[in-house]
Order: structure tokens, then sequence, then C-alpha cells
């Protein structure tokens, strides 16, 4: 008798567990595929801002077409901030854009995020982005990143980035930080 309650109590057991498994894998399931909707719109989503943003600044002037440099709008800026994390993989794709505006404003976007996360997006755009003027305003982001971890990769620009411009606009990111 001893012996049928302990297998009854074993089975019993044995199907909570399996239970329970089906029950997690569910819900992983759930939010794996939650989190895969919520990239693909946030993915969409700064992909119309950058889009909408940019062509804002194209006109015709006297038959000629012109760009002119468009910032994104408090409310814009606002939405990006409320996507958080789940934006920076999304805006560090655009760090690796042909078009210099879109770089731009994917590291304007970072800058306002702020946080350690931006820190490798913007590393790696000093580390290889070709444009000087980029890799300057990738600086001023990073300047405003916690500083423990920007300063390294700023110090690190002021003596070996290979434009004048650059290792001075990171000398004086540094002697700013130094003189507050």
């Amino acid at each position: 008798m001893c012996m049928k309650n302990n297998m009854k109590r074993a089975s019993l057991y044995v199907l909570r567990l399996v239970t329970f498994l089906v029950f997690c894998l569910v819900l992983v399931d759930g939010r794996t595929q939650q989190s895969l909707h919520t990239e693909t719109v946030v993915r969409e989503r700064i992909s119309t801002l950058i889009r909408d943003i940019n062509s804002r600044g194209h006109h015709e002037v006297d038959g000629l077409k012109v760009w002119t440099r468009s910032l994104p709008s408090d409310e814009e800026l606002d939405e990006v901030r409320g996507y958080g994390e789940a934006a920076v993989p999304v805006l560090t794709d655009y760090l690796k854009s042909e078009d210099a505006r879109e770089r731009e404003l994917a590291m304007r976007f970072l800058g306002q995020l702020g946080g350690s996360q931006i820190v490798q997006p913007l590393r790696m755009v000093l580390l290889s982005d070709t444009s000087p003027g980029v890799r300057q305003s990738a600086l001023r982001w990073l300047a405003t990143a916690p500083w423990e971890l920007a300063s390294p990769i700023i110090e690190r620009s002021a003596t070996a980035d290979v434009d004048q411009k650059v290792r001075d606009a990171a000398k004086e990111i540094l002697a700013s930080h130094a003189r507050k």
C-alpha cells in the first residue's frame, strides 16, 4: 500500500512538473512573440521618423534642390525616448547607414536616450565612421553618457583620431569636463 501511495505521489508530482513546464514554455513563447512584435513596431516607427524628419529638410529654391538640416520635434524625441532600450538596436543599425543625415539623427536620438546603453554604439562610430563631422557629433553625444564609461573613449579620440578637428573636439570635451 505504501508503495502504491508513493507511486501516486510521484505520478502527481511529475504531472504537476510537466504542467508547470508547459505553462512556462507558453509564457516564454508569448513574451518572445510580443518582443518580436515590439521590435518590429519600434523599427518601423523609427524608420518612419527618420525618413519624415529628413524629408522636411528638402526644398527647391529657384529650380535648385537644396537640403537643410531638420531637427526632430520635441514630440518625436519624446516618442523615441518612450521606446527606451528597444530603440537602441534600431538606432545602432542606422549608425551604419550610408546617409550621414540618418547617422546624425540616430546619434541625436541615442543621445536623448542617454545612459550607458549609448556608449558602445557611439564608440563604434568613433572607431569606424569615415566622416570627421559625424565622429565629432558622436563625441558630443558620448559626453552625455556616464563619464566613467565615456571618458576613456573620448581620451582615445583626443590622441588617436586621424582628423585634427576631431582630436581638438575631444580635447575640448575633456577640458570642459575637467573644469566642472
